[in-house]
């Protein structure tokens, strides 16, 4: 994937050499200090049976050793004589099976798969990055500078818990930085609706505290599912050459076959792997086939195309996942519904970082595509709206709920408002989406719509998706 990434962020041809690629050294590079550093951290201590260290890993361990030990699947259960491990156990499974490939004994790669997994995700997040830095700047130092950005973001950041805590120690006393709870462990349990809290890690604690959850081995598979479905929005021009004339365009429908069967594979192993994650990268997908279609002439028949396209990738990646399904019986089978709602402070402190990089990256955006246009679409006007509800948020907190209360409401409008003022402009100049004017501006005043109406029912956090 990293070579097929870093070719388009540089625009050299087929015959480049990886040698001469320095976002392909970049991203082995990137692949190996993640590893070497996540590999330190479980030199300095491999222990998977501490009390408060040791997490789940005997569970995961033992799942990993019944695998090894099954002859067919599901595999044996690791506690009940003559049962069957009634559990996700694909992520295990693609564990032991490196296992045997190489040979290594269990107790010794247990504690080399986590690095692996995560040094897997940051070379991921640097391809896909650096892809999106191309479409800024062909400059090599955009390139890997966007590569490694993501790459932070995405393997190397956390959320806003810790960095508030450590602002507020310069008022008050604060525990030592040795403090496990404090500092490490309670960032990643957020409360998320009253009285309960929510699981909030990311992939940095999970790449340090070292359990080998499912969730944690599928998230490479979900930054190749993204990087795929870019390939080929970047491919537009292959998928319109391929639909109209198929016959005539052998050497180019053979890459653009591969580049679906992979991401039926890649979904299809998503699947097995974490089935949550499905409907989010199944809609990325989607979404990556569509925009991949904008070559066609007709509206309908794009629609049908995408539909077709979308509908050929699902039903691969259902064969691939057809041998674990028949096999697999799960204790939950239903989904039901709750009262509680998600706190807007507890997604503000997980997802703060990237909640701000949005709305001012659009004012850059807007900036660049303002031209004469009027005040309504003005940078500088929508950057100072935030700023200043950001302000009036922060001082009403302790003092004022309700003032706090209508500044997160406005927030989030501002924010909404921004991103479909971004979209609005762009649909006049830009084809990057390839539908009709009167329908993506319809979609954007539904959304508004949607948004201001979630706001005055109370239901923030809601607006914000949504929007």
């Amino acid at each position: 994937m990293s070579r097929r990434i870093a070719r388009d962020t540089t625009g050299t041809s087929e015959r480049a050499t990886a040698l001469a690629n320095p976002a392909i050294i970049a991203a082995e590079v990137i692949f190996w200090a993640v590893f070497l550093l996540f590999l330190g951290y479980r030199l300095i201590n491999p222990d998977s049976y501490h009390p408060v260290w040791g997490g789940e890993k005997p569970m995961e361990f033992a799942h990993i050793n019944a695998i090894l030990r099954s002859a067919h699947f599901p595999p044996v259960d690791p506690w009940y004589a003559d049962g069957y491990l009634n559990y996700y156990y694909y992520g295990a499974y693609l564990v032991a099976f490196m296992i045997k490939l190489t040979g290594i004994p269990s107790e010794i790669a247990f504690n080399l798969a986590q690095p692996t997994f995560a040094a897997l995700l940051a070379t991921a997040a640097f391809s896909v990055g650096a892809a999106l830095a191309r479409r800024a700047s062909r400059s090599q130092v955009i390139v890997i500078g966007g590569g490694l950005l993501a790459t932070v973001l995405m393997s190397l950041s956390g959320n806003l818990i810790v960095a508030a805590r450590l602002l507020a120690s310069f008022r008050t006393p604060a525990p030592p930085l040795d403090s496990f709870g404090y500092w490490f462990w309670d960032p990643t349990r957020v409360p998320a609706a009253k009285p309960i809290y929510s699981i909030t890690e990311f992939p940095y604690f999970s790449a340090t505290y070292a359990d080998l959850h499912a969730h944690v081995i599928a998230l490479p598979i979900t930054v190749l599912i993204v990087a795929l479905a870019y390939a080929l929005v970047l491919d537009r021009r292959a998928v319109a050459i391929v639909a109209t004339a198929p016959r005539r365009s052998l050497r180019a429908s053979l890459p653009l076959i591969s580049r679906f069967a992979l991401l039926a594979l890649a979904l299809g192993t998503l699947f097995m792997t974490n089935a949550w994650d499905v409907p989010t990268f199944a809609a990325i997908t989607a979404v990556g086939i569509l925009m991949a279609s904008r070559g066609f002439s007709h509206l309908w028949k794009r629609l049908a195309g995408t539909a077709a396209a979308v509908a050929g990738v699902v039903v691969v990646a259902y064969i691939v996942a057809l041998p674990f399904i028949r096999s697999y019986v799960t204790i939950v089978s239903e989904l039901a519904t709750t009262r509680d709602q998600s706190l807007l402070l507890a997604v503000e402190s997980h997802f703060g970082v990237f909640l701000l990089i949005v709305p001012f990256g659009l004012c850059a955006l807007l900036y660049r595509r303002a031209g004469s246009a009027s005040l309504v679409f003005d940078p500088v006007l929508w950057a100072a709206l935030l700023i200043t509800a950001l302000l009036v948020r922060w001082y009403g907190v302790g003092r004022d709920p309700d003032i706090v209360r209508w500044a997160d409401n406005a927030t989030i409008a501002i924010v909404v408002g921004m991103i479909l003022l971004a979209a609005w402009r762009g649909f006049a100049g830009h084809g990057e989406v390839g539908l009709p004017l009167a329908i993506l501006r319809a979609g954007a005043i539904v959304v508004w719509t949607i948004t201001v109406w979630t706001l005055t029912a109370e239901r923030p956090v809601l607006a914000l998706f949504l929007g």
